[in-house]
């Protein structure tokens, strides 16, 4: 299994991160991997929406 190592983050950030993770009942680092999993699932979800036809009057609508 590969590793990944954040370099400079701001004290600020790292307490918020690490406060969360506690308040969740999860490690830093287990809190930080899911953070970064849900936001890549919300980035492929955005581009799959964004790649769909757009809803609105095809043709062949009442009237």
């Amino acid at each position: 299994m590969s590793s990944l190592q954040v370099k400079n983050v701001s004290e600020k950030l790292h307490d918020r991160i690490r406060q969360r993770a506690a308040a969740e009942g999860f490690s830093l680092s287990d809190f930080a991997l899911r953070s970064v999993e849900r936001e890549l699932s919300r980035v492929d979800w955005l581009d799959r929406l964004r790649r769909r036809s757009p809803l609105g009057n095809q043709g062949g609508g009442i009237g």
